[in-house]
C-alpha cells in the first residue's frame, strides 16, 4: 500500500482509487445477489399464491405472469456479465502496481467468482424459462403428448 511518506509519489493516488473501485463493485456484486435473491423468492411467492393462473387460462395477463420471471432473471443476469467486465478490468490493472497485496493472493484474477455467479442466475433464468415452455405445453394441450 502506498505508505503516508509516499502520497506525492505518482500513480499512489491511481492506486487507491483503482482498490475503492474495485470494492464498491464487488459491493454491488454482493447486492445485487440479494436483490436477485429477493425478487425470485418473491416471484415463487406469487406462482404458489391464489393467484397464479390455472394451465387452461391464456390470457394477456398470465403470459406475462409467466414472462416476468424470465425477464427479470434476464437482466439480472446480463447486468452481473457488465459487473464481470468491469471488475475483471479493473483487476487487469491491479498488475500493474507490484506492491499492491491483492498480486500476492493466489488466483486472484482468475475469474472463478464470476462463473459462479453466471452458474446461478443461469440456472434460475433456465428454470424460469423451462417453467414457462412447460405452461405453454399444457395451454395449447400439449402436455399429454409429452406424458403418455
Amino acid at each position: 500500500m502506498c505508505e503516508q511518506s509516499d502520497v506525492r509519489r505518482a500513480g499512489c493516488e491511481e492506486y487507491r482509487e483503482l482498490l475503492a473501485s474495485l470494492r464498491h463493485y464487488g459491493n454491488i456484486r454482493f447486492a445485487m445477489l440479494a436483490l436477485f435473491s429477493t425478487a425470485t423468492a418473491a416471484i415463487i411467492g406469487l406462482n404458489r399464491g391464489d393467484a397464479s393462473p390455472t394451465a387452461g387460462d391464456a390470457s394477456l395477463s398470465t403470459l406475462l405472469y409467466e414472462l416476468i420471471p424470465i425477464v427479470a432473471s434476464w437482466v439480472f443476469l446480463r447486468l452481473n456479465v457488465q459487473l464481470s467486465e468491469y471488475i475483471n478490468a479493473l483487476g487487469d490493472q491491479v498488475a500493474h502496481y507490484p506492491h499492491c497485496h491483492l498480486n500476492k493472493i493466489e488466483g486472484f484474477r482468475s475469474r472463478k467468482v464470476s462463473s459462479l455467479f453466471y452458474t446461478l442466475y443461469a440456472s434460475v433464468l433456465g428454470f424460469w424459462m423451462l417453467k414457462a415452455l412447460l405452461f405453454l405445453f399444457e395451454v395449447k394441450g400439449l402436455s399429454s403428448a409429452l406424458v403418455p
